[in-house]
């Protein structure tokens, strides 16, 4: 196993299986050639751009200090909203990007830990989240601290009290929770959070 110093990164397009069912095939390899030309130009020759999966890129920038990994992910997202997709001038592009440094770590670990970060990323779309729980929305381009809004909602279904309180507990540190004692309560719960 590689240990390595590296800041890495999972980025994600936004809506992309969308815009591929919607508009077809041709419209997300468009998508994907925009994003890697935008990143390519934007990140050193030692640095590694690595498609994995339909629509997830993986950055791996050696050497780099935090500060300027951080900066970087968050240029990676404005230029990657600004890029013009050429023939479909109307739309634009967002990412989610998750970003740690591996300090050292085994590779595999540090590219599991910002792939669970992208997917905070994704509750909110075109935005980095990095490990140090600053929240840096392209937007805004402030930095939020605001786990609230980033920890997915979990709804835990169990008749049991107990069984309910021990999952709440395992959980509560990395998921909002709700819980509900049946079926009933559950898709009570369901409708008033609109998670369908």
């Amino acid at each position: 196993d590689m240990s390595v110093n590296a800041g890495i990164a999972v980025i994600d397009l936004d809506d992309f299986k969308l815009a591929n069912d919607t508009y077809g095939h041709d419209i997300g390899d468009a998508f994907l050639k925009t994003e890697v030309a935008v990143i390519k130009k934007m990140i050193r020759k030692t640095d590694a751009l690595i498609r994995y999966g339909g629509d997830e890129f993986l950055l791996i920038m050696p050497g780099i200090k935090e500060e300027n990994f951080k900066n970087k992910l968050l240029q990676i997202l404005e230029e990657v909203r600004r890029a013009d997709v050429p023939g479909y001038g109307g739309l634009r592009l967002s990412a989610s990007i998750g970003g740690v440094l591996s300090n050292g770590s085994v590779i595999e670990d540090a590219i599991g830990r910002a792939d669970k970060l992208m997917y905070q990323a994704k509750n909110r779309k075109n935005m980095v989240v990095t490990e140090d729980n600053l929240v840096a929305d392209g937007i805004k381009k402030g930095m939020l601290h605001d786990r609230e809004k980033i920890r997915q909602l979990i709804l835990i279904v169990d008749d049991s009290e107990l069984n309910r309180a021990l999952l709440s507990e395992m959980l509560k540190d990395d998921f909002r929770i709700l819980e509900a004692s049946n079926g009933r309560e559950c898709l009570d719960a369901l409708e008033q959070y609109g998670m369908g």
